[in-house]
């Protein structure tokens, strides 16, 4: 197994055993997520990011069980911004979304997005995922939702905002559907021996992406991170304090520390 640490960026790969003595160098920033509303109309209605020139209103419905995602195709030109959005209270949930190249599931995370942007009709906790794929050709768009903090429903309601358009191309696809058991050994995954740098984690790739969110009280002001890994798996961290908090993944493991 792979120790992921949250300070990984900052360090070379024969100094991961120094990483809890950085614990005072910040990671590389990213834009802070928030709970907060959009821009609303004097009617109270929430529009769209106008900065993105979204055409049309592409969007779904996913369930919040962490296992299954709507893909979508859509054409990369090389500057490609898209924000996935809530569309109600009533529909709300806490979702993600990721870019790849293979429509399966089974291919490299191009992009990957998660509480970037503040929703329109925010869940209880974190934000809305924005991402900017700067590759080029035929792409897929994957939209689900992390487990917890969605509507009582059980689904979440999304529409995507981008200067590109999208045709929807597999609904509800379940992440272990598939009997290929790629480089995890499986469907089952686990999250061990939690601690504030780090975790082990045996659905590990050795590619991977982190997304530092900021705003929290745990070390340097974070309040989550995210790491995506190439098979389609991720697992997001939590901060309570500096030194607390828990990690959970898409297939239902956790732990805390």
């Amino acid at each position: 197994m792979t120790r992921h640490d949250l300070f990984r960026r900052l360090l070379s790969p024969l100094s991961l055993g120094l990483v809890l003595t950085l614990v005072g160098c910040p990671p590389p920033q990213h834009r802070s997520s928030s709970s907060g509303g959009g821009d609303a109309d004097e009617d109270g209605d929430v529009g769209l990011d106008p900065d993105l020139d979204g055409i049309g209103e592409a969007g779904d419905t996913v369930p919040c069980d962490g296992d299954t995602v709507d893909v979508w195709r859509f054409t990369g030109d090389g500057a490609v911004d898209i924000l996935v959005d809530t569309v109600s209270y009533s529909t709300t949930f806490d979702p993600v979304a990721w870019v790849s190249d293979d429509p399966s599931g089974n291919g490299d995370v191009l992009a990957f997005g998660d509480d970037e942007d503040p929703c329109s009709y925010p869940p209880e906790q974190y934000g809305c995922p924005e991402l900017e794929v700067e590759e080029v050709g035929t792409l897929y768009l994957f939209v689900g939702a992390f487990p917890g903090n969605c509507n009582s429903g059980g689904s979440g309601e999304y529409v995507i905002d981008s200067s590109a358009s999208f045709t929807l191309v597999e609904d509800d696809l379940g992440l272990d559907d598939d009997d290929d058991d790629d480089d995890d050994g499986g469907s089952s995954c686990e999250i061990t021996d939690c601690e504030v740098d780090g975790f082990q984690y045996t659905c590990s790739t050795g590619n991977h992406q982190i997304n530092y969110n900021y705003g929290g009280s745990g070390p340097n002001n974070l309040s989550s991170y995210v790491v995506s890994f190439t098979n389609g798996h991720w697992v997001r961290c939590s901060f309570y304090s500096s030194w607390s908090g828990s990690c959970a993944d898409d297939t239902g493991s956790s732990c805390s520390f």
